[in-house]
């Protein structure tokens, strides 16, 4: 959904093939919980030890001819400034702006050609 999102802000959105139309085919390849308990536990002592990640893939292909346009393959752990210090407290934080990242890049990959 939140590739959808993103891609609506550049892209219009079809149901169908057609001249000029692109079909997005993503998946969530890996995610990673942090360890709540663990960093509160080590936060006094050294910060948190344990972050969240997502991995995902993506093909963006002409519908029509079914010739790829684009491949990305991502995987993002979660840092300070990733996420911020936040994510290390909740058990998907990292991860789930780790997949708000990825979209983005996907979206912004597309090739200006493509996009009209």
């Amino acid at each position: 959904m939140r590739c959808a999102r993103r891609f609506g802000t550049r892209l219009k959105q079809v149901q169908q093939p057609g001249p000029g139309v692109l079909r997005v085919k993503a998946a969530i390849t890996g995610f990673e919980r942090a360890n709540v308990a663990l960093n509160v536990v080590t936060s006094a002592l050294v910060g948190p030890v344990t972050a969240g990640g997502a991995a995902s893939e993506a093909i963006v292909i002409d519908s029509q001819t079914q010739a790829p346009v684009l491949a990305l393959a991502t995987h993002s752990n979660g840092t300070p400034l990733m996420g911020g210090p936040v994510g290390y407290f909740t058990q998907h934080g990292h991860a789930r702006r780790a997949l708000a990242r990825h979209a983005e890049a996907l979206a912004e990959f597309i090739p200006p050609v493509a996009a009209r």
